[in-house]
This record gives C-alpha cells, sequence and structure tokens, in this order.
C-alpha cells in the first residue's frame, strides 16, 4: 500500500518544508508513506498521517483496506451434456475469505453479489489456500457467453460512505475484446 503526500501552505506563513511522518507499519519514503502487505494481511487498518512546517502541525488518520487476493482459477462456459456452468475461484491467503461484500460479474455487466437478497454471494467462504466452486443458478444467475466473455471478481468497499467496487480478479476468453474493460 503506498500513500501519496503533499501538503499546502493554509496559514501562508511562507513555509514550504514540510516534514511528514507515518505510523507502523507503514514506513516513510520521500513523499510517500509505504507498507509492503504479506501473506494474510487484511482487512481494516487506520493509520495516522502528520506534517508540520515547523510552526503548525496537522494530522489525519485514514483508512486503508487490505483486500484479500483472490483468483478466478478455471471456469466452464460451455458445459457438455447438459451440465451447469460454474467459476472456480481460488484462495491463495493463509486463511479462509468469505464472499460478503464480493462480486462476480460478466461481460455485459450483470451484477452478482453484494446485494443482498437472491442475488449475494453472502455465507460463502473461499477456505485457506483452497477453493470454491460457484455453479450457475446457485451460486450466479448470468449466462457466459460461449463464443467469448470475461468474468470479472470484486470486493465492494467504503470509501467516505459510498460503495466502490475493486477489482480484484478478471478472465477474458475466446473473441471476447477485454480492452472495452481495462
Amino acid at each position: 500500500a503506498v500513500i501519496e503526500l503533499c501538503a499546502t501552505d493554509e496559514d501562508d506563513s511562507g513555509e514550504t518544508d514540510f516534514v511528514f511522518t507515518c505510523e507502523d507499519p507503514f514506513i516513510l519514503e520521500d513523499s510517500t508513506c509505504e507498507w509492503q502487505t504479506e501473506l494474510g494481511d487484511r482487512g481494516t487498518i487506520f493509520v495516522t498521517i502528520t506534517v508540520s512546517d515547523g510552526e503548525e502541525t496537522s494530522s489525519k488518520e485514514i483508512k486503508v483496506e487490505v483486500i484479500p487476493k483472490l483468483f478466478i482459477n478455471e471456469f466452464v462456459s460451455d458445459p457438455l451434456d447438459g451440465g451447469d456452468e460454474w467459476i472456480e475461484v481460488y484462495n491463495s491467503e493463509m486463511g479462509s475469505v468469505s464472499l460478503d461484500d464480493w462480486i462476480i460479474e460478466d461481460g455485459t455487466g450483470t451484477i452478482y453479489g453484494s446485494g443482498g437478497g437472491d442475488d449475494t454471494l453472502d455465507d460463502l467462504v473461499v477456505p485457506s489456500l483452497g477453493f470454491k466452486v460457484l455453479n450457475k443458478s446457485i451460486d450466479f444467475s448470468f449466462s457466459l457467453n460461449n463464443d467469448g466473455d470475461i468474468i470479472i471478481l470484486s470486493k465492494v468497499v467504503l470509501i467516505d460512505d459510498e460503495e466502490v467496487r475493486i477489482e480484484v480478479d478478471k478472465v477474458a476468453y475466446g473473441d471476447f475484446d477485454d480492452f472495452l474493460h481495462d
């Protein structure tokens, strides 16, 4: 995680030599606070950033969301003998990952998950260093295009009281033009 730091001289003192500090686990590097996450680091942490111009000091607490790394590992878009489509998600983390607040979508923008009701992945868990198979009609409702499509896995987080989707992984296959989704 990297937090870019900048400051302005709001008290018009003429000072432009600012001194920044940031709390552990972040380390100050030039004008950034950096933290190299390690396997298993996840969840929400709060870090306080302080800036001083020698006369005035100001601090701000910043929320940092560390999202587990999940991968779209395998999928079947054109099953044989009338079987169901499925998408397999792999968890590379030490520790299980709940799919609460996660969504999966296809190239049409049909979103499944993190919405309550029938459109939810809540209560599903991907085990530590393991797999979870999501089955069509049970865990998602859209159909994967046999000729080509994109599957996008995202985590929904709150930023300033607004839900924001953070794309964690995506897989395009067949004749799907994934440049439209970059």
